[in-house]
């Protein structure tokens, strides 16, 4: 990660509902990290309980954060590597 706290969602979906995690202290730092995710942690938008063994679909989401002093358009240079 970039050190610059970017917003990181890990989706998984099951039974029809959606389930993330978000990983802000992840992307705070600039040191390489292995991750562990627990499915006990993914957070369903339905408030439903992930099913691991009913997963259809995974997506990853790393959304920029507009800095304060940015006054148009930026450019982001930036690199994770999701094994």
């Amino acid at each position: 990660p970039d050190g610059k706290g970017q917003k990181l969602v890990i989706q998984l979906t099951s039974n029809g509902e959606d389930f993330e995690i978000r990983l802000p202290e992840f992307t705070k730092t600039n040191e390489p990290q292995l991750l562990k995710l627990q499915f006990s942690d993914f957070i369903g938008k339905k408030g439903g309980k992930l099913d691991p063994s009913n997963i259809t679909s995974m997506a990853i989401y790393c959304n920029t954060l507009v800095p304060e002093e940015n006054e148009g358009s930026w450019n982001v240079d930036s690199t994770m590597y999701l094994l």
